[in-house]
C-alpha cells in the first residue's frame, strides 16, 4: 500500500543521502526510513500502520470530553466519533 508518513522523512533522508547507519548508532528517531521503498521498484514499505489523527479539542479550542481519532493499519481503518464520515 505504500504507507508514508510525515515521520518518515527526517529517517529516509538521513538514511539515504548520509548512510546514516554509524551516525544513528545508539540513537532512535521516530519515523522509519523509507529510502529501500523509494530506491527499489518492488512497491514494498517498512510501515503497514499510520495514526491519523486524535484530537481531544473542538473548533473552538475547548475540550469536546471525547477524541476524535483515525487510524489505519494494513487494509483496515478504525475512525472514531466522527460525525462527518
Amino acid at each position: 500500500d505504500g504507507l508514508f508518513h510525515v515521520s518518515d522523512w527526517l529517517p529516509t533522508f538521513l538514511d539515504g543521502m548520509l548512510d546514516s547507519q554509524p551516525l544513528l548508532a545508539g540513537h532512535s528517531l521516530n519515523g522509519a526510513s523509507q529510502w529501500g521503498a523509494l530506491v527499489q521498484a518492488d512497491g514494498s514499505t517498512p510501515r503497514d500502520e499510520v495514526l491519523y489523527n486524535i484530537d481531544t479539542l473542538g473548533d473552538t479550542g475547548k475540550p469536546l470530553g471525547y477524541d476524535v481519532a483515525a487510524l489505519r493499519v494494513g487494509r483496515w481503518k478504525l475512525i472514531t466519533n466522527e460525525l462527518n464520515v
